[in-house]
């Protein structure tokens, strides 16, 4: 595995990418924003991988002022053609909100062993890719070696959030009029109603949630599936909080695990199910994080819990597994 630090006035990372998305069989980004100059740095490579049967998955913010409606438009129509794209947004305008869409994670692969990514300030943008002052870290290695499993395992959780939506032309055309209108307003400042009456209608352009789905079949995988919905519950733009909350309180796996096993009409004894779920989670504790470990529990707080890399992983895999997909 090798590590170095590039800046983009030496080595602009969207010239890597063009480069190095030449070669590759598999490309993901996650990136606070978007637009068509950034988009535009790595169409090319995108769309030769989707003809080639690859894979590309890409999910950004949408915040009515940097991301464009031009290249949310592009890779729509890609999303509609390619079985093998995963296309997702978080939308968000609630000013209220102190959890915030922002991340800046890339990577890629020729032979799904080898990887190389990307974690820095560089969002996706033409700015982000090549004239900004940006600092990113180049990881390659293995898919599991430390960094690279972390970093595949991080995207997978970030996708497997409900906080996403998977957007359609009418959101395109929606979103391509908020966008328009919202520039006259100062960053964050309020919008006046009738822009917060568009926003809401474009809302509901967005009822399809971009979580995976798969059923769970053990009790660790009950306890897994339950964490995975009470932590996307945590980043959906409909709920107002008070303060951004990472951890799950054990009550709640409780009672979420036992809902999710009576639906699914499982072999459980639900007489005794807080010791089991305690037992699932306590064999599986990662503090600290070690690999394997599906759970990591809060330092001084009693009884609180999330989804380690691993955690998000396993979705994944048993999502990809159940469906057939090879995303």
């Amino acid at each position: 595995m090798s590590t170095s630090v590039i800046q983009n006035s030496d080595v602009a990372l969207g010239e890597l990418m063009r480069t190095e998305l030449n070669g590759a069989d598999k490309f993901c980004a996650a990136s606070a924003f978007l637009n068509s100059g950034g988009l535009g740095a790595v169409f090319p490579a995108v769309e030769r991988i989707l003809e080639g049967e690859g894979a590309v998955s890409i999910v950004h913010g949408a915040d009515f002022r940097i991301t464009d409606p031009r290249a949310i438009s592009s890779l729509v129509k890609l999303n509609d053609h390619y079985a093998r794209m995963i296309y997702r947004v978080h939308l968000g305008w609630d000013l209220s909100q102190s959890h915030r869409f922002h991340p800046k994670l890339y990577f890629w692969t020729a032979d799904y062993s080898s990887y190389t990514a990307v974690v820095g300030s560089s969002n996706l943008t033409n700015g982000g890719l090549f004239s900004n002052t940006e600092v990113n870290s180049i990881i390659r290695g293995n898919a599991d070696e430390g960094p690279i499993a972390q970093c595949l395992g991080i995207f997978d959780g970030i996708l497997a959030h409900s906080s996403l939506i998977t957007p359609n032309e009418e959101f395109a055309e929606k979103y391509s009029e908020l966008y328009e209108r919202a520039t006259d307003y100062p960053v964050k400042t309020q919008p006046p109603e009738d822009l917060q009456d568009l926003y809401r209608e474009l809302q509901t352009l967005t009822i399809e949630p971009s979580g995976p789905d798969w059923q769970p079949r053990t009790q660790l995988e009950f306890v897994v599936k339950a964490l995975q919905i009470l932590e996307s519950r945590q980043t959906d733009p409909n709920v107002i909080r008070d303060s951004a909350v990472d951890f799950v309180h054990l009550r709640d796996i409780y009672a979420e695990v036992e809902r999710l096993a009576r639906e699914a009409d499982a072999d459980y004894d639900f007489s005794a199910i807080e010791t089991s779920i305690r037992g699932r989670i306590n064999e599986n504790i990662g503090n600290p994080p070690r690999t394997g470990a599906y759970f990591i529990r809060a330092g001084g707080m009693s009884g609180q819990y999330r989804l380690s890399d691993a955690g998000w992983s396993m979705i994944r895999e048993r999502c990809d597994t159940q469906t057939g997909s090879n995303h």
